[in-house]
């Protein structure tokens, strides 16, 4: 695992963001980690949403590795999630058991950001008709 710490460039220590879950990614999660484990990883993505590196295209889409246990029980899980901005929730969009890599411009690749793209579509959709209908 890569031992540099990635600075936040804000602070969201007041204001955590709710974090959601796709289906598979949830699943995922429920076979890799205890509750315990998921509820800090839950903590660290909605209290720092910024923590993870940019995959590449643009769409918001960050991944990053965390580490779970101690010694030799020690693992890693890559998640991969959605963070698009403090007034939308950060989708898990999938998670990796051990150091995953992404290759630019993979299929893999594509296909995350193309479930992003939906996803921010839908949301700003929803909020406009969530904002017409207050007026």
């Amino acid at each position: 695992m890569n031992d540099e710490v990635n600075e936040v460039s804000f602070s969201a220590t007041d204001y955590p963001i709710t974090v959601a879950e796709v289906l598979q990614a949830s699943e995922m999660l429920d076979r890799l980690l205890s509750w315990e484990e998921r509820d800090q990883l839950v903590d660290c993505l909605a209290y720092q949403p910024d923590v993870g590196e940019h995959l590449v295209g643009g769409s918001g889409v960050r991944f990053n590795v965390f580490e779970f246990g101690d010694g030799e029980a020690c693992r890693d899980v890559t998640v991969v999630y959605l963070f698009h901005d403090l007034n939308m929730p950060l989708y898990v969009l999938a998670v990796y058991e051990g150091e995953k890599v992404f290759r630019p411009e993979s299929d893999e690749e594509e296909t995350v950001n193309n479930l992003a793209a939906g996803i921010v579509h839908n949301w700003i959709k929803g909020a406009k008709k969530r904002a017409a209908s207050k007026t």
